[in-house]
């Protein structure tokens, strides 16, 4: 662990990879690290405590459609595709009769 860390503050931390692989998928040697530098950069436990409290309380919405409303959006933008195709192909046979 390095140095780069000490000014870091709440918002860096949770911007960090590194942090983000050891808060959220923590693996004996990575986690040995971290120990290992808040054991010598005690002032900063407490701010990455907050940061890994924030990364851990994040939620992410994970709700699926079901299958009707699916197939209702498909079908509406398959109609607007089928529309804009036909607007192009009337606006091309404008300009070939002019012509």
């Amino acid at each position: 662990m390095n140095q780069h860390y000490l000014p870091f503050t709440v918002d860096d931390f949770i911007a960090d990879e590194e942090f983000q692989r050891y808060i959220m998928n923590p693996d004996p040697v990575t986690d040995q690290l971290w120990q290992d530098w808040f054991l010598k950069h005690p002032d900063k436990k407490n701010v990455a405590d907050e940061a890994a409290s924030f990364l851990l309380n994040i939620q992410f919405n994970t709700s699926i459609p079901d299958k009707n409303a699916i197939q209702l959006s498909l079908e509406k933008n398959l109609d607007k595709i089928s529309a804009l195709e036909m607007t192009e192909q009337q606006a091309k046979g404008r300009y070939r009769r002019r012509a």
